[in-house]
């Protein structure tokens, strides 16, 4: 289970895993690891932000806080889309994406461009010397 399933949507994730978890549920099945896998989950994000705050957040659940990663990761996810900086694409990614085609501009435009002759070699030493 990835974000990017999801379109890096937060709220559809939590939603569809909450459906899979009633399901586990009405077949008399039980799931313990709910938290752990959020955390998983929303690990894959490509937003720092929030991936630093699930971060903070799963150091608390690790030292023992009882807290529901859903519920903080929902509300982070509406509180950087509200504040319109919520990122769903890998800046490294994007960078190296822009790079790639900079230099396939570059050569494009290098190889149109006729390119000067190599200049004549000089005469070699017919047997004179130059001092």
């Amino acid at each position: 289970m990835k974000l990017k399933t999801y379109e890096h949507d937060v709220v559809k994730l939590v939603d569809d895993f909450e459906q899979t978890l009633v399901q586990i549920k009405s077949k008399g099945e039980t799931f313990s690891d709910r938290a752990l896998c959020l955390f998983k989950v929303f690990a894959t994000s490509h937003d720092r932000i929030f991936k630093n705050y699930v971060q903070t957040f799963k150091d608390k659940w690790d030292d023992g806080k009882d807290i529901d990663p859903s519920r903080g990761g929902v509300q982070q996810y509406k509180a950087l889309c509200e504040a319109g900086i919520w990122k769903t694409l890998d800046v490294q990614k994007q960078q190296t994406v822009a790079l790639t085609s900079a230099i396939q501009t570059m050569t494009k435009a290098m190889s149109s461009t006729p390119h000067p002759k190599k200049p004549p070699e000089p005469p070699k030493n017919l047997g004179v010397e130059v001092p």
